[in-house]
């Protein structure tokens, strides 16, 4: 409050500048006073007696100057200036509320495609397969291109095993974002569980091209090539973002779950002889009936025990008993 009454004061202040500044314009009065007939006039209160010069600052102050330019201009002012002071003495804060997110006032925006998905995953959740496959065509009428909406309709269709229609969405998905990994590993994920293995290598090994470091795209590579055979290879992805006895487990694993148990026990014994500390690689190797001793490369340096190392089970897990994210400890 004192700032604006200091404001207001201050206004008012340069508004009656003008009219001093006027007043001060008009020379004195002699210095040896009014003659006899002139004072003789200042009695009788006859402005009209005295010249301009001459006049005292009394006949000043009373002469009417309604009629004057100046005078005119000051009322004009004063006018304009006193509007000005009512308007800063009633300023009011604009505040506008911010809508409330929870309130039943505000109605849920059923074109947004986000929402939709969001609905659709609720209602697949819910069993209701049906439902959900309603508001992701909801979703996709009014923007064909969601990427979420898309690789979640293909899930949806993936877990009910229509994989034809799936491979469908990946790829409607993947011609509409080229770069988007997450499509790209999935179409790789369904064409091996539709038989067409060879094929998954070019969408997931793009999908490593443009996230090299993601321990799930190098995972469901190293898979596929151990489909195909290829376990040198499969290697090669899991040393790229596991330790090396991780890297071994890792593989022992994948040969484990297609019953090739004595390539699995060298793996496993392997990251034994690598990392002795590692219990759960000598217990698979024991199970599998290999201990046998395998060299350790000179370049290995052991990256701490196996508790503190990043698994693959720490990224998004993969639908399907053969192709998901491999186990480590």
């Amino acid at each position: 409050m004192r700032k604006d009454s200091l404001a207001v004061a201050a206004l008012a202040t340069w508004l009656l500048l003008p009219g001093c500044a006027w007043l001060s314009k008009s020379p004195p009065a002699a210095s040896h006073g009014p003659t006899p007939d002139q004072a003789a006039a200042m009695l009788s209160g006859s402005g009209d007696a005295l010249g301009n010069n001459q006049a005292s600052f009394w006949q000043k102050m009373t002469r009417p100057i309604t009629h004057a330019p100046v005078a005119k201009s000051l009322a004009d002012g004063w006018h304009h200036g006193a509007g000005k002071v009512r308007q800063l003495a009633n300023i009011k804060p604009q505040i506008k509320p911010a809508p409330d997110p929870i309130s039943l006032a505000q109605k849920p925006d059923l074109t947004n495609p986000d929402l939709q998905t969001s609905l659709a995953i609720m209602a697949e959740n819910a069993g209701r397969a049906e439902q959900a496959a309603s508001h992701l065509n909801k979703a996709l009428a009014h923007d064909p291109k969601n990427l979420k909406a898309l690789l979640t309709y293909a899930h949806l269709l993936e877990r009910q095993g229509r994989l034809p229609e799936a491979l469908s969405k990946y790829e409607q998905a993947i011609q509409a974002h080229p770069n988007s990994s997450q499509a790209l590993n999935d179409l790789g994920l369904c064409l091996a569980r539709t038989g067409r293995v060879t094929e998954a290598l070019q969408p997931l090994g793009r999908a490593i091209e443009l996230q090299p470091q993601r321990p799930l795209y190098r995972n469901n590579m190293a898979t596929v090539l151990t489909e195909l055979g290829r376990t040198d290879e499969a290697l090669a992805h899991l040393k790229v973002v596991h330790p090396l006895p991780v890297a071994h487990y890792n593989l022992g694993t994948l040969l484990h779950r297609r019953n090739q148990n004595q390539q699995a026990a060298q793996q496993f014994a392997q990251a034994s002889a690598l990392d002795p500390s590692f219990t759960a690689a000598r217990d698979m190797a024991t199970q599998l009936g290999s201990l046998a001793p395998y060299p350790i490369p000179v370049s290995y340096t052991p990256a701490g025990s196996p508790a503190s190392r990043t698994a693959a089970t720490n990224d998004a897990s993969i639908v399907g008993d053969r192709y998901r994210n491999v186990v480590a400890p």
